[in-house]
């Protein structure tokens, strides 16, 4: 299972401004052309960070993508049309 995180924890900071939550925030995050500040964790690796302050697998070299990046490849992987208008 993957989540989305704040890559410097202000989720809070984002819910004021307006971006919501659920579908409304994943909105957002397009029309913003799926800013860095958010990243994709698994499920794991996203509570270790919130709980312990950083993922198990930070010392490790582990590869990260742009989100742009891994929405137009998840798209292709489903046989979807990618929003390439967002994607460098």
């Amino acid at each position: 299972m993957l989540c989305l995180d704040h890559v410097f924890e202000n989720g809070s900071r984002d819910r004021r401004m307006g971006r919501g939550q659920g579908v409304k925030f994943l909105q957002a995050l397009k029309v913003e052309g799926w800013p860095p500040d958010i990243q994709i964790l698994c499920y794991n690796c996203n509570t270790a960070k919130s709980r312990l302050g950083k993922c198990p697998h930070q010392d490790a070299a582990v590869s990260t993508r742009p989100l742009a990046l891994v929405n137009a490849r998840s798209a292709e992987s489903l046989g979807q049309a990618p929003d390439r208008t967002r994607v460098a």
